[in-house]
């Protein structure tokens, strides 16, 4: 098991901002911005002395809290700055962009698949598909990983487990409860069966919401002052036995109760022996050889808190992990 830490330039607005969405522009503090993006920066070293193996990006638009909308350029900026930890850009939405022009930034689904080709080919090539079509493709500069970079598909339908199985490709999955992604996993190996290979455990990629603290009284008071003590939730008390459970209706938590509100479900909460017992479970259940963790942090957004919680995790869950 690996752990990747998911950064998301995390904006603090210095004043209350507009309940609109999108909201206005002119709201924008371009001192809280660029702290937002220094902030990157002090989280991926941190991180990187810790000893987590990947930082990951990805693309948000329109969002007052996630300073992310060109995940490649986050990735330079942060690759600007690393010294050994990898950085995975988790990542593009291709049916958005020119698959060509993600081919070679990323050097430096039919979009997929050409993608690919623009890796792999070594001579120049027409595409005329049903949504691209390309006189001539020639990626310069080639990808430095050959054939091609690590390259996963989000596993949200049949459809794209099947073609990531077919494209040997990892699958990646987020958010949805361990039982819900854990059968989109078994029919991705499954596929890949058919297709003649097995994927290695860190073809496997989850992306989840953790709540992590010194103590699991801790984070369940801040998980209820996060959610508004919703119903079922009880921070005290038997929380450990709450948290472990696992059951039909509850994981971690509140991790497999709906969608409430827009807001993504957390996934791993605890103190540490709690959470390394759920992620324990998330391997045995979701066959993912890789976590990808969104640290949360108190609706105050003290961020203070987050560096805490890495701190946690780093020192007291990180050492667990490879015996997972």
């Amino acid at each position: 098991m690996k752990v990747s830490y998911f950064e998301t330039a995390r904006y603090l607005a210095p004043r209350q901002l507009p309940a609109e969405w999108p909201v206005p522009p002119d709201a924008y503090d371009r001192d809280a911005g660029a702290q937002a993006y220094r902030g990157m920066i002090e989280r991926l070293q941190f991180v990187e002395a810790l000893g987590f193996d990947w930082v990951s990006v990805s693309e948000h638009h329109y969002s007052p809290q996630r300073l992310t909308p060109a995940p490649i350029v986050s990735a330079a900026h942060l690759a600007a700055y690393a010294q050994n930890i990898k950085i995975a850009v988790l990542g593009p939405i291709v049916s958005q962009s020119n698959p060509v022009q993600i081919a070679e930034d990323l050097a430096m689904l039919e979009g997929m698949e050409l993608i690919l080709k623009a890796w792999t080919e070594p001579q120049p090539f027409g595409w005329q598909g049903r949504h691209y079509q390309f006189r001539t493709v020639a990626v310069w500069p080639r990808p430095l990983q050959q054939p091609h970079p690590p390259t996963y598909a989000l596993g949200s339908s049949r459809e794209s487990c099947e073609l990531a199985a077919r494209h040997r490709l990892g699958l990646g999955l987020s958010y949805a409860p361990f039982e819900v992604v854990g059968k989109a996993t078994r029919y991705y190996r499954e596929q890949c069966e058919q297709y003649g290979w097995q994927p290695k455990p860190e073809q496997v990629i989850y992306r989840a919401n953790i709540l992590m603290a010194e103590t699991d009284e801790e984070a369940g008071k801040l998980l209820e002052q996060q959610r508004g003590a919703r119903r079922g939730f009880s921070p005290r008390g038997r929380v450990r036995d709450a948290l472990l459970e696992l059951d039909s209706r509850n994981i971690v938590g509140e991790a497999r109760t709906p969608n409430v509100g827009g807001v993504l479900p957390t996934n791993f909460v605890g103190g540490p022996d709690t959470v390394v017992g759920q992620i324990r479970r998330c391997r045995d259940e979701v066959l993912a050889g890789i976590v990808d963790l969104m640290f949360q942090i108190p609706a105050s957004g003290d961020l203070s808190f987050l560096l805490r919680s890495l701190e946690i995790f780093g020192k007291k869950v990180l050492p667990h992990i490879p015996d997972i």
